[in-house]
């Protein structure tokens, strides 16, 4: 028998949001310490140190972003929008796509909440 599940929990983006993206996120020490990571593993022209030193320079390391969401908890019909990501300024842009790998992982617990809501 295949069951085919019609709507989705939406469930765990509060905590990969404080985790990840909520506060100063970026500082020189970290950006010093993943630039060295980047450049042993993938070579030095991989990342764009100038975004990251402009964020950290003009929003003290805080992400110029606005996500918006539907609250947690909520049951929503698959093919919905869950959650959207907006760069707030234009010299970021490409801000959003870096960002998306991260806000991906929220399929886990979406999946795992939807399993459970219905067993």
């Amino acid at each position: 028998m295949v069951v085919i599940i019609l709507n989705k929990f939406f469930f765990g983006l509060q905590y990969i949001l404080k985790k990840h993206l909520i506060g100063q996120v970026v500082t020189k020490e970290n950006f010093a310490q993943a630039t060295q990571f980047w450049n042993e593993h993938f070579g030095s022209y991989i990342i764009d140190k100038e975004i990251w030193q402009y964020i950290i320079e003009k929003y003290d390391g805080n992400l110029p972003i606005r996500i918006k969401a539907v609250p947690e908890g909520t049951v929503i019909p698959s093919g919905n929008v869950l959650m959207t990501i907006e760069n707030t300024d234009p010299k970021c842009a490409s801000l959003t796509t870096f960002l998306e790998t991260i806000l991906l992982q929220i399929w886990y617990p979406i999946t795992i909440a939807t399993n459970s809501r219905e067993i």
